[in-house]
């Protein structure tokens, strides 16, 4: 029921996507993202513990009142998540943390996984770009997952990048602005 329950949402959030790229602004509401965060990590908890990887939460424990587009914003973390279980190997790490900034919120997935190859930071978000190293790991998927999560953030009035890290696997941050744009 629940996995039912996240395609349809993920199935209204391609289609507010869509009505957001035509239209050009949010339908925002007020949520907490501290629940986000948890609901993100309890839906792929399960993978991660049958690859026997350890995922943790580290920051903020108040409360964080944001503006924007709940489901999407529950979405592109849902996909930052499954994408960092999917591309770590059993027994590694992942660990989300929850930055406050002077200005926005930052949100950092860091994993033991495979990283992304020397000069694809940029093209990974790109429509239908998919890595080499991950195209080995897995051999299905869109090459949309990083492209809608891009286009979710910026939306947002928020930046997303990814780098590798200097002991291997990669860190995907996000931005989201503590005063709304939407």
């Amino acid at each position: 029921y629940l996995r039912t329950h996240k395609c349809i949402n993920f199935i209204t959030a391609l289609l507010k996507i869509t009505r957001l790229n035509l239209a050009g602004k949010l339908e925002a509401e007020r949520f907490h993202l501290n629940k986000i965060i948890s609901s993100a990590i309890m839906t792929v908890q399960n993978r991660a513990n049958e690859k026997k990887i350890s995922l943790s939460y580290e920051g903020t424990e108040h409360v964080i009142n944001i503006s924007g587009e709940k489901v999407l914003i529950e979405e592109t973390l849902t996909n930052l998540l499954f994408n960092a279980v999917r591309y770590t190997p059993s027994g590694g790490r992942i660990v989300l943390t929850l930055k406050e900034e002077p200005d926005e919120y930052m949100v950092q997935i860091k994993d033991t996984g495979i990283g992304i190859p020397k000069g694809e930071e940029e093209k990974i978000f790109e429509e239908f770009h998919r890595a080499e190293n991950a195209r080995k790991v897995e051999r299905d998927g869109t090459g949309l997952g990083l492209s809608f999560a891009k286009q979710v953030i910026e939306k947002h009035g928020g930046k997303i990048w990814a780098n590798n890290n200097p002991e291997g696997g990669s860190t995907f941050s996000f931005t989201l602005p503590k005063t709304s744009t939407a």
